[in-house]
This record gives structure tokens, sequence and C-alpha cells, in this order.
């Protein structure tokens, strides 16, 4: 004699297809979520971690502003025009992340095979090779056959002078043996000097002008501190050689997003469904003796 229950089979069914048709609907949902990105951004991956801190303004983090940890939204670009450097921006008005001009995120002197730098284009340099020696212009800032430095007035959240030194750029080339070419200047909101007058260790010990073909994109909006989840994963983030600190408020941030979408999926439609239950319990009719 069978045991089943015909009633329990129909019920397990009824849930099965009820987490079936759920699943799709996320599905979809993300789906439609990923083409629109792809649609407007133009480029896959869409999105980069922030590893370092030279994009802060300050110590600690700040929601609208690039802070270590946090996972950027990065949309191709196709012309010079499409990238608004400080210089620009300042005269225009037009800020991105904290200050006037984009950020822009690229490759190392055009190196596949170094990690991508996200810094803020502050000015474009024109390479002026018609006079009997290499020179440079400025036209935003209207300087022209520039062979020695030119110096930025209040840049920054900081309001400091920055000095581009065009001697150093021209001096990099010759040793190269390459011809200047034209490209931004780039530096971290964080940092003192521009990636093209910095002094690095490692490989890669300078930085050229960042032609239009190097850069992967520019920055158009962030995901605070969910990038730390794999910074952490890949042990990038801590105290010690080769790591870059957490700033307090990121750590805090992440906790709480993280509780907030533990709480939302999991532990509020368990509240939902018992308040549910308890509330056709108190007013279902009491059964007759």
């Amino acid at each position: 004699m069978s045991n089943d229950n015909p009633g329990e089979n129909k019920d397990s069914k009824r849930e099965l297809k009820t987490l079936l048709m759920d699943l799709l609907a996320v599905l979809i949902v993300l789906l439609l979520i990923f083409a629109s990105l792809y649609t407007y951004l133009g480029r896959y991956p869409f999105v980069v971690v922030v590893k370092s801190g030279s994009m802060m303004h300050g110590d600690d983090s700040a929601v609208g502003i690039i802070d270590t940890g946090d996972l950027v939204f990065v949309k191709d670009v196709e012309r010079r025009e499409d990238i608004v450097t400080y210089v620009e921006g300042e005269k225009k008005g037009y800020k991105r992340f904290g200050s006037y001009g984009d950020v822009i995120i690229y490759k190392r002197n055009g190196d596949n095979s170094t990690i991508p730098i996200i810094h803020r284009a502050v000015v474009w340099i024109e390479a002026n090779l018609s006079g009997a020696r290499y020179s440079y212009d400025v036209p935003s800032l209207k300087l022209y056959n520039i062979t020695t430095r030119f110096v930025i007035q209040d840049y920054g959240y900081r309001k400091r002078d920055i000095v581009v030194d065009v001697s150093r750029i021209l001096a990099i080339f010759s040793h190269l043996r390459l011809t200047p070419h034209s490209g931004f200047i780039t530096k971290g909101d964080n940092n003192l000097f521009v990636d093209q007058n910095s002094n690095f260790t490692g490989p890669v010990q300078y930085i050229l002008p960042v032609k239009l073909s190097w850069i992967v994109g520019k920055a158009v909006g962030e995901l605070p501190w969910f990038g730390l989840v794999k910074l952490y994963l890949n042990g990038e983030v801590g105290e010690g050689v080769g790591k870059e600190p957490v700033p307090p408020s990121s750590r805090r941030g992440l906790i709480i997003s993280l509780s907030v979408i533990v709480f939302i999926t999991f532990i509020l439609p368990y509240i939902i469904e018992v308040a549910y239950r308890a509330c056709l319990l108190y007013t279902s009719p009491s059964p007759r003796d």
C-alpha cells in the first residue's frame, strides 16, 4: 500500500515551480541591468576596483570621492573631446568626483602587462615638432613652445600650485630615443606631483604623457566600499609592504551595507512570513466544540 500523500506532492511541485519562476525573474533582471550598463558604457568589464588611495581627499573615505576599495564604473572613450581636463573643467564648472575634470583609467605607457592607473586628466599638451628643437604647446592655457616648465595655480582640493616639468618629459623622450607625442598630463588627487614628473621605483620608472589609445575609459560613477571584498580576498589591503591601508569609514560602510543586504535577503522575508502566519492564526475563526 502506497504511503504517498498527493497533497504534499502537489505542494512540493508548486513550491519548486515558484522557486524556479523567482530565479528566472532574478536572472532576467540581472540580464537587463547588464545589457543596459553595456549599452551605456560601451565596454566590458565595465567596473574596476580601486586598489590605492591616490585619489582620496584626505585620510578617510567619502561618498562621491574615489577611495581605496571603491568599485568604479568605466565608460569607453573614442575621441580627445570625450575627456574634459581639470584646466578645461575649471573654466566650464565641470566637476567629477570632487574636483574639476574627468578621471581616466589608463595603461602606463601603453603597457598591457601593468595594472591600469585611475587618475585625473590635468591638462592636454601638444607636441610641437616644427621648430629647431622639440617643445610643447598647452592650448588650454595659451602657452606655446614650452621647453622648461609651467605652473597650474591653486590646483585641486588642496588648492596648491603644481608644476609640470616639460624639460624632464623631453629628457625622457630623448633618453628613450623617441619622438615626443601629445597626450594628457595626469595626477592622483591625493598625490603631490603629476604622474609625468614623479619618481617611481620598480620596473616602471617614468610615465609619458598619456595617449588616447592608452586610455581604458573614464570614470562615470562609483559603488563605494564593495571592492574591498576582492581586495581582502586577494590580501591586497592591510598593513605591510605593498598593501594599502583601508579607510576606517570604508570598512564600516562595507560592514553596514553587507548587513543590510543579508537582512533584506534572508531575515526580512522570514519575519514577514512569520507575521503573516500569525495574522492568519489570529483572524481565523475558532473551531466549534
